[in-house]
């Protein structure tokens, strides 16, 4: 697969989704996300771009539900991560043509939208940590399932 390489130069993007880091970034910024939660949310699709390669699975491949088989791995671990981030990269990549139709639905489902925009909100307006608006992000969405009708 193709690499891409990092604008500081220090990290490639290896694996399926080497193609589609730029024009994630490029939302990412677009979108007002901070340096540093553009810098920790690259690393998140260089670690998925990873773990799609060894898990011989394709961009096509790529759903919500395989994004939250690639956390749980993540997060089994010793590394705390959350899928916020990355379903804003489904996004891109939908947009992109990629992953085909028919998989998870993209748009995701109205709690996934309350929690994207929660994480805007999180990341723009009050400009926290990375870790600390998934912490929150987390949080709720426990709160959300925890509701009748669940999440």
């Amino acid at each position: 697969m193709g690499r891409s390489k990092d604008k500081a130069g220090t990290t490639d993007v290896p694996g399926p989704l080497s193609a589609f880091v730029g024009l994630y970034e490029s939302t990412l910024a677009e979108q007002g996300y901070a340096p540093i939660t553009r810098v920790h949310l690259r690393r998140q699709v260089v670690q998925l771009s990873k773990w799609l390669e060894a898990s011989g699975l394709t961009v096509g491949d790529l759903s919500v539900e395989c994004i939250g088989e690639f956390v749980a791995a993540s997060r089994a671990a010793g590394h705390g991560r959350s899928g916020q981030g990355l379903r804003l990269l489904l996004k891109v990549l939908a947009g992109q043509g990629a992953p085909p139709e028919g998989q998870a639905v993209l748009a995701g489902s109205r709690t996934e939208e309350l929690l994207l925009s929660f994480r805007a909100y999180l990341d723009h307006e009050r400009g926290l940590a990375a870790s600390t608006a998934g912490a929150y992000v987390e949080r709720a969405h426990r709160f959300l399932e925890g509701l009748p009708g669940g999440a």
